[in-house]
């Protein structure tokens, strides 16, 4: 169990390990010298701990006030990244549900553009599409598809907008960190 304070709160996070009292050094917090797996256990608390510490520091560089509780659930919140296929299959589902019909005959015509240039081959993360492959879809677009540059934005938008917001925190051509 790993306890945070913060502002005399604590919230308590399990790490999903036991450990028996007697080889549990409840002055250190940590395992006794004795303690079988001690050096695995340590590595999973560290681990831990270094998660929190990058949390804690990236909410300071963001100026964020946060609490124990939003310290924990920050960590712990899992984000589920769909493919470019599950998001747009499901989001012209949602569209239609909705009675957004010609939003979602957009989306489903910047699907089939999708599908045709890769084959129909969308299993790939948002994350995934880069400055170079935005422009071979670009020239796709030119030579088989768009002779419109208005139609070829369009395209090329919808995908842009969905990697901003799909991707995971990492290194893009549309700038996430």
């Amino acid at each position: 169990m790993l306890c945070v304070t913060k502002d005399r709160k604590r919230k308590y996070q399990s790490l999903g390990i036991s450990v028996n009292a007697k080889f549990w050094d409840f002055e250190k917090e940590r395992p006794k010298a004795n303690c079988p797996n001690k050096e695995l256990i340590l590595k999973i608390i560290l681990e831990k701990e270094n998660e929190y510490q990058k949390q804690i520091l990236e909410f300071k560089s963001e100026q964020k006030d946060f609490t124990a509780s939003t310290l924990l659930e920050a960590k712990t919140s899992k984000v589920k990244y769909k493919t470019v296929s599950e998001f747009y299959t499901e989001h012209i589902k949602f569209l239609k549900s909705i009675g957004k019909i010609g939003t979602a005959k957009s989306y489903n015509d910047s699907l089939n553009s999708l599908k045709r240039f890769t084959k129909s081959k969308l299993d790939f993360y948002f994350s995934e599409i880069t400055l170079q492959w935005l422009n071979d879809y670009e020239k796709w677009l030119r030579t088989n598809q768009c002779k419109e540059t208005s139609n070829i934005h369009k395209q090329i938008d919808f995908s842009r907008a969905k990697t901003e917001n799909f991707a995971p925190k990492c290194a893009t051509y549309f700038g996430r960190k």
